[in-house]
């Protein structure tokens, strides 16, 4: 029932990870509900973008004694914090490690989310060809993911080919409503470059604020640009 009421709050009431009193009802100092508690939590703060204190967590869950899937999984979240942070070569060590726990544990539809953080990873180091071959995997097993759409302007961006950018960059606003908040960031990032390149630097700042970490780099230029 525990276990139940746990995945029942993070699919409907995620604020509930908030209450101390709550957590600590539900869990009951069982070890495996805490273990599933603290892993729910972390995820929770990483998506309200408190990833110090969620890797906090997922690094204490790392050091259990678990079995391989579940540990990738672990891994495969610190990764995706990593990334989130900036740092994109300890997110591949961490993602790496999540694709070979998962495939021993036969983990088939979680590789392709530890394929698509390796391709974001590539591109923000510039290994272009090594993201367009993950990528163009993720595209052949769904051509409509629209993650890897928005990726595919990134990888334009990074290889300087500004037109093909811009074409990407339109298409990707066409499929994506703009109040989804699952491509906030991403969309004010993408934008944000296009209208810096246009000369509408005010407006390029505006969505940079909008864009989380990376668009506080993008800022940096647009701020530089303008003296």
């Amino acid at each position: 029932k525990s276990r139940f009421e746990i995945d029942i709050a993070w699919t409907e009431e995620p604020e509930r990870f908030d209450d101390a009193e709550w957590r600590r009802c539900v869990t009951l100092c069982h070890p495996d509900l805490r273990a599933l508690m603290a892993h729910r939590r972390a995820l929770y703060l990483a998506d309200h973008a408190k990833t110090r204190f969620s890797r906090r967590l997922l690094d204490h869950l790392a050091g259990r004694q678990i079995e391989p899937g579940s540990l990738g999984l672990i891994e495969l979240d610190r990764g995706s914090v990593a990334l989130a942070e900036g740092r994109s070569r300890e997110a591949d060590t961490l993602q790496l490690r999540a694709f070979r726990l998962l495939q021993v544990a036969g983990f088939r539809n979680r590789t392709r989310h530890v394929l698509f953080n390796l391709a974001v990873s590539d591109v923000d180091q510039l290994r272009v060809e090594r993201a367009e071959e993950r990528l163009s995997v993720l595209e052949d097993e769904d051509p409509d993911d629209l993650f890897v759409h928005g990726e595919r302007a990134r990888l334009e961006l990074a290889r300087g080919e500004i037109e093909n950018f811009r074409a990407r960059v339109d298409a990707f606003n066409a499929q994506v409503q703009e109040d989804d908040p699952r491509f906030l960031e991403g969309l004010a990032l993408l934008n944000g470059v296009v209208s810096l390149m246009e000369g509408r630097t005010p407006e390029a700042e505006r969505l940079f604020e909008r864009a989380g970490p990376e668009g506080e780099a993008w800022m940096a230029l647009a701020r530089a640009l303008v003296g």
